[in-house]
């Protein structure tokens, strides 16, 4: 049989058909960059996730260097979670930053806060947030009162977030700044690149020069920067994916309850467990994760899936405090909780294309798997 992806980009028969038809519009309209589709893109980005501006941009990795150019960070910290992706350190160190990590809670697997409590000092500037598979954690007005009460700047990285909400806020319109990505795989994409929320105006409009050389009117250079652009055709596809993104996180909110509704009394008996959810809070379910009590608990499990022709995966395979390029910096890293979900978590397959019959599939598979000692 063929095999069950663990996810993939999903581009539905109404978009498809919008954006060949708006396509021609914007070739005859010879406005390349910064034209009609880019306004639009970055006010339904704005509208939806309740911020009072919104600036699209070449991809998250460069809005969070921005914004933290725009902070100033040269010689300051920027504390974030271990569990992550690379491009944020990329981003702190091109803004002159120095990276501090933090550890992870085994709940929600969001940021833990007495982690982040105990990583502060004088020269801590901005605590960078990242919302595990589309899950804001419960307790993140706790962390944002941390960083007002101590001058921090707190950014959303909101790359796995879209449409999430939590307490009635959404993803992106919680911190100084929200971070989305808008990468293949995510909830909404525009093939490549990035958007960035505030409430913020003198943040707007320096991430408005920064991603066209600095230059003012087309001459008058104020900022050193580069070209980190998005194309109208890119601005188009994440225009008409966002008119689609309350479906399409429908979907995926209506995979993760079929999952737990025939799954989460088998896991508990077993000692797994799904990232735990909350009434106060939606998430978007950019993934699905499943954490185990033992690696060779989790190893058994995949290894059953997968000659099941399912494909498991993983929300950031290694943590930052692992990465080859980082081991110099963190060689004493003592991050307990993010080692233990390295090792012991893995994802469910979760995206649009997934039919009733493999969902039932899945499920029944993974009873299979508890049952073969997984």
């Amino acid at each position: 049989m063929e095999t069950i992806v663990n996810t993939k980009p999903v581009i539905t028969d109404w978009v498809k058909r919008e954006y060949l038809t708006n396509v021609e519009r914007i070739l005859d309209s010879g406005r390349l960059i910064l034209g009609e589709y880019t306004r639009k893109f970055e006010e339904s980005v704005r509208q939806y996730s309740d911020s009072k501006y919104a600036v699209a941009i070449s991809s998250a990795t460069a809005a969070i260097e921005i914004i933290l150019k725009h902070l100033d960070v040269e010689g300051k910290e920027v504390i974030m979670p271990s569990n992550t992706f690379i491009s944020p350190v990329y981003a702190v160190k091109n803004a002159k930053g120095r990276v501090v990590l933090c550890d992870i809670n085994l709940e929600d697997f969001n940021m833990d806060l007495t982690s982040l409590k105990n990583a502060v000092t004088p020269s801590t500037k901005v605590v960078l947030i990242t919302y595990i598979a589309g899950r804001i954690p419960d307790n993140i007005f706790e962390i944002k009162a941390f960083c007002d009460e101590n001058d921090l700047y707190l950014i959303e990285d909101a790359s796995h977030a879209f449409g999430a909400t939590v307490n009635g806020y959404k993803a992106g319109a919680i911190g100084y700044a929200g971070v989305f990505s808008m990468y293949p795989t995510k909830i909404v994409t525009s093939a490549t690149g990035g958007v960035i929320t505030s409430d913020d105006i003198d943040l707007i409009k320096y991430c408005e020069l920064s991603r066209h050389h600095g230059n003012e009117n087309g001459a008058v250079n104020q900022v050193l920067s580069g070209d980190l652009l998005l194309s109208e055709f890119n601005a188009l596809l994440g225009y008409l994916q966002v008119q689609e993104a309350f479906g399409m996180i429908q979907v995926r909110q209506e995979i993760f309850s079929f999952y737990q509704e025939h799954l989460k009394e088998v896991f508990g008996e077993h000692g797994l467990y799904f990232q735990v959810s909350s009434d106060n809070a939606t998430s978007s379910f950019y993934k699905i994760i499943v954490m185990c009590k033992s690696k060779e608990q989790c190893e058994t499990f995949k290894k059953h899936l997968n000659a099941c022709h399912i494909s498991t995966g993983h929300c950031y395979g290694t943590p930052l405090h692992l990465q080859p390029t980082l081991l110099e910096e963190y060689p004493q890293a003592s991050l307990p909780n993010a080692d233990r979900f390295r090792e012991s978590h893995f994802t469910l397959p979760c995206h649009l294309d997934l039919s009733d019959g493999d969902l039932k599939y899945i499920v029944a598979k993974c009873k299979q798997a508890v049952e073969h000692g997984g």
